[in-house]
């Protein structure tokens, strides 16, 4: 497989091809020199480069249900810099989980502490109607009686407030990769 680097929400390349665009002097000796920030901005968003694999390279489609406004706009910024399509935001369980059924996403970012209703509920009844859905649940809790209870609930997984890329990204990747082994596992 071709190792494909993503910078900054760039479409993924191979290193070569983005080695053309650059100086033609310049010869990278690992993905960490091939990083050339625009702003401070895009090292907090996006963070440093990411070498992917061809299957890694799917785009996933996401759906983020967060009721804080910051929050949703950071983890969209997060995912759509390293090329998660981002199909949809609700800020109200009632409209994320309209979106959810009508969009059928490949993963639900949802936030643990929703005002209408707890984000467990919300994520029990959206692993009823999708259960190939992948959530992962976005919470500022690490309390272990939380957690099991989101996890028993059929949750991919966690994304702990505050948050940055690389715990975003991580928390993606790892779920990504268990639902993958237990696809091949089936």
């Amino acid at each position: 497989m071709t190792p494909l680097l993503r910078c900054f929400g760039i479409a993924a390349v191979t290193i070569e091809q983005f080695v053309q665009l650059c100086r033609p002097d310049f010869v990278p000796k690992k993905a960490g020199h091939l990083l050339f920030p625009s702003s401070p901005y895009d090292i907090m968003a996006f963070g440093s480069p990411r070498i992917l694999s061809m299957a890694d390279k799917k785009r996933r489609n996401v759906l983020i249900i967060d009721d804080n406004d910051i929050s949703r706009m950071l983890l969209h910024s997060i995912l759509r810099g390293d090329g998660y399509e981002i199909v949809g935001e609700a800020a109200s369980v009632k409209k994320g989980i309209e979106l959810a059924l009508n969009l059928k996403p490949d993963i639900v970012c949802l936030d643990n502490m929703m005002p209408e209703i707890s984000g467990l509920e919300v994520l029990l009844e959206i692993r009823a109607k999708l259960p190939q859905t992948l959530i992962l649940m976005v919470t500022g809790s690490t309390d272990r009686e939380t957690v099991q209870a989101a996890l028993q609930g059929g949750a991919n997984g966690y994304i702990v407030k505050p948050y940055n890329s690389g715990r975003v990204l991580d928390a993606l990747e790892q779920a990504l990769a268990k639902a993958r082994s237990q696809k091949a596992a089936t």
